[in-house]
């Protein structure tokens, strides 16, 4: 289980050994703790269409003084990792988050996915959800299929020729499907 904790005031406060090894093995080599610990962890997320899903979540947990859980993806490049996130608040006003590994599926090797990729300056936008990636116009995508979600291998199938050996760099968001998804599964509760 992967845990880290937030206090009252959104602030990171706790990282559990699990989360620093999952860390280190799936974003950087060198992550220290000091490098979040104290940040607030809205200040972790980037994108608003994420942001507000996690600040539902955070919000139905608080409503309810319940744990609240949210299924996404967190890929490798050999690996589909199918995970479950679990928001609970705790007795000081804090937060915890838990997350879970329900079920791994090999895959051939996603090169785009290693940390460690060369990168050009060109992005491409990932769900922070489902792990599909948004067809750039610049990757060849013809018409209707830019601005499509598709996963990861069939983008990869159209960067050989578009990227001379550096893979585009990751930004998160939240795909149209995810994102109507969790609102719907807040609205519900």
């Amino acid at each position: 289980m992967f845990i880290s904790r937030s206090d009252r005031q959104g602030r990171l406060v706790y990282l559990n050994q699990a989360w620093l090894d999952f860390a280190r093995e799936n974003w950087r080599a060198d992550f220290e703790p000091e490098l979040v610990l104290g940040a607030g962890w809205r200040q972790q997320i980037s994108d608003p269409a994420t942001l507000h899903l996690y600040d539902l979540l955070v919000q139905r947990a608080l409503r309810l003084n319940h744990p609240v859980a949210v299924a996404y993806r967190c890929d490798s490049p050999d690996l589909r990792r199918y995970m479950e996130m679990r928001v609970s608040p705790l007795p000081d006003g804090g937060l915890e988050w838990a997350s879970r590994i329900l079920r791994e599926e090999p895959r051939a090797v996603a090169s785009l996915l290693e940390t460690r990729a060369r990168r050009s300056e060109r992005l491409l936008r990932v769900c922070s959800w489902c792990k599909k990636v948004q067809m750039p116009d610049w990757a060849g995508g013809k018409g209707g299929e830019v601005g499509h979600w598709v996963e990861v291998e069939e983008v990869m199938s159209r960067l050989a020729d578009t990227q001379a050996g550096a893979y585009p760099d990751l930004t998160h968001g939240a795909c149209p499907d995810c994102y109507q998804a969790i609102l719907e599964e807040m609205e519900a509760g």
